[in-house]
């Protein structure tokens, strides 16, 4: 299984930011501890202006990448204003693209980044400014004339900037599960869209997830899902309303990889947001949903777990 990984994810902050950047290096390290040879880790490719395009305006593009936006703008980003922060926004991008490409071919693939699902046409939000599932979806579409693309987004924060980018690709069906009184403030529904009371807890989640997943999948009969592995329902995200425990979070990855492997799906996950008091405990949520992939995509590609294992090198 080919993960995708880019020291570029990375941005120096202010020690008291919020955004635990640190996660994405702790990540890394402990997927490469724990898997190592048993995965492919690959770098990312810089994703080019005409890729940012497909689910951005020409204007905006502009805009973000010169730097000339104003106050009000980067405080709805949430970052300072870098060279590398757009070298980071570009590279998740890229990661999700080349994920893509790794999950038509072995049916599951892992992005360490990506998520960015705040992201809307001409409008930068929440710590996102290129909307990477957007744009990865869009130019499946357009690769593919017979691909169907669900995206599972399960981070705490409903996924305005997607589900208003794809509003009008019929072959795209967004379905998001997340906390009704959480960020942002002004939802923009897609398709499907399941509001969660305060403090709802791993039984309540996992049976409307299951039940709402395995309606949109019925319903639309996706080829490829991008998977929004948000850990920030975890009880201890500090940005999150959600009660989910370490477990349901476990369960959460199982349910939507079981539910894609019962319809021959190809999965793309990315992380998403998480936002606990330990960069650490973050990464180690996140490793479980690279886990969980691993585990499917072993179980689709090999009848017998117990060897056959893939060959592993960092390109």
């Amino acid at each position: 299984m080919h993960i995708i990984t880019s020291d570029k994810f990375l941005v120096d902050l202010h020690e008291k930011h919020r955004f635990p950047m640190d996660k994405y290096s702790i990540l890394e390290s402990i997927v490469v501890g724990k898997l190592g040879k048993k995965i492919n880790l690959s770098r990312a490719q810089l994703a080019d202006i005409k890729l940012l395009q497909l689910a951005h305006s020409d204007q905006y593009v502009e805009k973000v990448l010169t730097g000339n936006l104003t106050r009000i703008e980067l405080q709805k980003i949430g970052f300072p204003w870098s060279d590398n922060l757009i070298l980071r926004a570009r590279m998740s991008v890229g990661a999700t693209i080349a994920a893509l490409s790794w999950a038509k071919k072995e049916s599951v693939s892992v992005s360490l980044a990506g998520g960015t699902h705040h992201a809307k046409y001409a409008e930068a939000s929440g710590f996102c400014l290129f909307n990477d599932v957007a744009i990865a979806t869009i130019h499946q579409l357009r690769a593919d004339n017979e691909a169907r693309v669900l995206v599972v987004d399960c981070d705490v924060h409903q996924g305005d900037g997607t589900a208003e980018i794809l509003e009008n690709y019929d072959r795209a069906y967004t379905f998001s599960i997340h906390s009704a009184r959480n960020y942002p403030h002004q939802k923009v529904f897609g398709n499907y869209d399941i509001e969660l009371s305060d403090g709802t807890g791993d039984v309540e989640y996992l049976e409307k997830l299951s039940e709402g997943l395995l309606r949109a999948i019925t319903k639309f009969s996706p080829s490829i899902i991008f998977f929004n592995a948000g850990v920030d329902v975890h009880a201890k995200d500090r940005l999150g309303r959600l009660k989910l425990t370490t477990e349901g979070l476990r369960n959460r990855d199982a349910v939507v990889f079981e539910l894609a492997r019962s319809c021959s799906a190809s999965v793309v996950a990315v992380m998403g947001g998480g936002y606990g008091d330990s960069a650490i405990q973050i990464a180690d949520l996140h490793y479980q949903t690279v886990e969980q992939a691993y585990n499917s995509w072993r179980l689709i590609n090999y009848q017998d777990t117990s060897s056959n294992e893939s060959s592993g090198q960092l390109s």
